[in-house]
């Protein structure tokens, strides 16, 4: 009988040190919604040891390779390693809840997958919606439900160390669409879809069962979490992986081909 789903909140913070009041209160919100479960704030100390210590030193490596303005990327990747290895729910710290966790597991889930609700006329039109990418309907990845060990989080793994390690402009861009190919949701989405008739998962509603994709209070005049980061990843032109086959003229030609039009 597989291990049941882990009773422990896992979320990401990269400096941990400087804690945005409504990230703290968002925080405390959840953990007050969820009494019985434990709470973990993963940082940059605890994320590097959690992955020299489960799973070595060639993939830590992979891991710091990816640029740090790339902190979107950097915690992509971390999630999937912590979910196959410890379980439980993942939650962006700018996401959370309107009703208690234990609403949404049932006793037997391993895997809960969910879409964007984004056809015409849905509340989330439009999102998560790449045809130019072979993806019309991403999976959700701001959330991750599942038991230590699934399968699909290891083929996940699987390809995003197979595209960090062989990352290129060229091919998987930067800023917003190089995070979402090379670890984000187009990532999880491609190597989780061709895997699910062998897997044992359930597709649940995400915004149903009360999942909150912005669950922030954000200052006044802010329409958008965006705002909270000093340098957003969806801004940045550099390389999303700071080592490896990267040339200044391969820049040149990303730059080139971005006039033309020929890619985003």
């Amino acid at each position: 009988m597989p291990t049941p789903i882990p009773q422990v909140i896992h979320q990401i913070l990269l400096d941990k040190r400087h804690i945005a009041p409504n990230i703290a209160d968002n925080i405390a919100r959840l953990k007050a919604l969820n009494p019985g479960w434990r709470h973990v704030l993963h940082g940059n100390d605890e994320i590097q040891q959690h992955i020299g210590t489960h799973f070595g030193a060639d993939v830590l490596k992979a891991y710091n390779s990816i640029n740090p303005l790339y902190g979107a990327a950097r915690a992509d990747f971390f999630r999937y390693l912590l979910m196959f290895q410890d379980g439980g729910v993942y939650l962006d710290v700018k996401s959370g809840c309107s009703q208690p966790l234990g609403t949404v597991i049932r006793p037997d889930d391993e895997l809960l997958l969910s879409r964007w609700n984004n056809r015409p006329g849905e509340k989330f039109a439009g999102w998560g919606a790449h045809i130019d990418d072979g993806v019309p309907s991403e999976l959700q990845s701001w959330h991750i439900i599942c038991r230590p060990g699934h399968p699909l989080m290891q083929a996940v793994i699987d390809t995003v160390l197979a595209n960090v390690r062989g990352y290129s402009m060229r091919r998987h861009g930067v800023g917003k669409f190089g995070v979402l190919r090379t670890t984000g949701p187009l990532a999880y989405t491609k190597a989780i879809e061709p895997l699910l008739g062998q897997h044992p998962h359930r597709f649940f509603d995400s915004d149903a069962a009360g999942l909150v994709y912005v669950a922030l209070v954000l200052p006044p005049g802010q329409s958008s979490h965006m705002g909270l980061f000093k340098q957003h990843y969806t801004r940045v032109k550099m390389p999303l992986v700071s080592s490896g086959p990267q040339r200044p003229w391969h820049y040149a030609r990303y730059k080139a081909l971005r006039l033309l039009g020929l890619m985003r």
